[in-house]
């Protein structure tokens, strides 16, 4: 046997050239149709990788620097002061998906009943003061102010004092895989940014006067519900205040604080995503399913219906791709309806050209009779797709 230093490149050469023989011998040659066919599935199973990768949720990270937890019983019990605290919606509107922020105003309110200790002399005369709307954007823009200006108490004994708000928040965990039927979840996070836990905690009014309007401005969808809880807000930082995190939690790298969360849920509306995006959808397929009606002799017509519908449905995508935020990481529902229907109006296309080279080939006597098998062909052919075309949104419907 030769050593490796004996070896040149003209052996490398002959070697390669002696293996792509042996597997030029192993496998029969292709013909043409065979090798198209083998083209078109390897782009329909990575068009299905395709949809079945984003069809996975994405992980969410929790290495971040905050997370949430329920407050305890004991906890509550524990701390200095407690806030009574409850929120009346009044109108929620101008939701925007591209930016995942909506407009909301209402009030907000806390209740106690024994005096309140607060680091500086402001919040100690209003404790209100203390709500920071956690989620709310453009804060230069954002209105909220005390009502009444001094603390009001009521012949319960209890200390009444409310914010007026109005301004944008942001809903960052909308989810639009369902989209053009989604359901959204808009938030409203309160928190107190003055009191750790240990010094302020929230318990949720349970007397009902917590809830949302029902005139509510949310063109396109349907209330569902709003919903209200109390929670803690864990920071894996001190803000600065290092010792005293020591001393209140042992870690001085931990900032623990009373947070309130108020959700409403809508629906979007069936009857008009149908309308506006799903029948303009379901018209110009349905026309790629006529072309059996068209002559077999007209075989520019033929091939150009389907062509045609290819091309009005990618300007139809971009259309409701203008509702959508650009940087989406999976799959909606609407987008999944469309790959089937590229895909479907691509096999009535690969069928036409198919039967007008069929057409094209045969001699000229025998035309009238080869376009009448070419349509009873076509007609099945076509029946065929439409049937893996509704199984196909079954399916997507049930899984999405």
């Amino acid at each position: 046997m030769k050593s490796l230093r004996n070896v040149n490149s003209k052996d490398i050469f002959k070697g390669f050239v002696a293996l792509g023989k042996r597997a030029r011998n192993a496998f029969p040659r292709l013909s043409p149709n065979k090798l198209r066919a083998v083209g078109i599935l390897a782009i329909i199973a990575l068009i299905i990788a395709l949809i079945s990768t984003n069809s996975q949720r994405n992980l969410l990270n929790t290495d971040g620097k905050d997370y949430y937890e329920p407050t305890t019983p004991q906890e509550v019990r524990e701390a200095d002061t407690r806030f009574t605290i409850g929120i009346f919606i009044q109108k929620i509107s101008a939701f925007d998906p591209q930016t995942k922020t909506f407009a909301g105003d209402g009030y907000a309110w806390v209740k106690w009943k024994k005096p309140v200790r607060a680091w500086d002399e402001a919040t100690q005369n209003d404790p209100a003061l203390t709500l920071e709307f956690l989620n709310a954007v453009e804060h230069w823009d954002f209105v909220k102010e005390l009502s009444p200006e001094d603390p009001y108490t009521d012949s319960d004994g209890w200390t009444y004092q409310s914010v007026v708000f109005s301004g944008r928040f942001l809903a960052n965990d909308i989810d639009l895989r369902r989209f053009p039927f989604e359901s959204i979840t808009l938030p409203i996070e309160i928190e107190s940014d003055d009191f750790w836990l240990t010094e302020l905690a929230f318990v949720p009014d349970t007397s009902g006067s917590s809830g949302i309007s029902q005139k509510n401005a949310l063109q396109g969808y349907s209330l569902n519900r709003a919903t209200f809880q109390t929670r803690k807000h864990i920071y894996l930082t001190a803000m600065g205040l290092n010792a005293d995190a020591i001393e209140e939690f042992g870690d001085s790298n931990i900032g623990v604080y009373p947070n309130f969360l108020a959700e409403v849920s809508y629906t979007r509306n069936f009857g008009s995503s149908s309308w506006q995006l799903l029948l303009p959808l379901g018209i110009v397929s349905a026309v790629a399913f006529l072309t059996p009606m068209i002559d077999a002799r007209a075989a520019e017509a033929k091939i150009a219906l389907p062509a045609s519908v290819i091309l009005t449905l990618v300007f139809l995508q971009d259309g409701y791709k203008q509702m959508l935020p650009p940087s989406l990481s999976y799959l909606t529902l609407l987008d999944k309806f469309y790959i089937s229907m590229y895909l479907s109006t691509l096999a009535v296309f690969g069928i036409t050209i198919w039967h007008a080279n069929k057409i094209s080939r045969s001699p000229e006597d025998q035309r009238d009779q080869t376009a009448k098998r070419i349509r009873s062909e076509e007609t099945q052919a076509n029946l065929l797709v439409v049937i893996a075309l509704c199984t196909s949104l079954v399916t997507i419907w049930i899984t999405s």
